[in-house]
């Protein structure tokens, strides 16, 4: 999917710059949460998307240990580029089935986002929002 979005990122780095997006601003360790990573591994999955300006770091203002991450305009278009992208190829996929199975489908993939959304929250505390796609 990024290939055809034309996203030249490693699937692991968009996955981090997705979460972001979703849930931002994060620190290191609560992105590392998420992931289920070390934060040292998530820092150098990071390198990408701040060197491309996807992702800014800011650094807090009463604790220099802490650092903030949060989605630039840039990289909240890519993320929609490759929210775009993936609609258009699930379109294409789903053409030879019924209404009725690509609304199953649906509400299916609804309710495994809103429990998904609801354990992240649970794990590192932060404020999840559903995006309007």
């Amino acid at each position: 999917m990024l290939q055809s979005a034309r996203v030249s990122l490693p699937p692991s780095a968009f996955l981090l710059l997705r979460y972001i997006d979703l849930a931002g601003p994060l620190t290191v360790s609560q992105l590392a949460d998420i992931v289920g990573l070390h934060p040292s591994t998530v820092s150098s999955q990071l390198r990408p998307l701040v060197s491309s300006e996807f992702v800014l770091r800011t650094i807090d203002a009463d604790d220099h240990r802490i650092v903030a991450l949060s989605i630039t305009d840039a990289g909240r278009s890519v993320c929609d580029r490759v929210r775009r992208t993936g609609a258009r190829e699930w379109a294409v996929a789903l053409t030879g089935w019924t209404q009725e199975d690509r609304n199953h489908l649906g509400v299916l993939v609804e309710r495994a986002q809103s429990d998904m959304f609801a354990l992240i929250h649970e794990k590192v505390g932060a404020k999840w929002q559903r995006s309007e796609d």
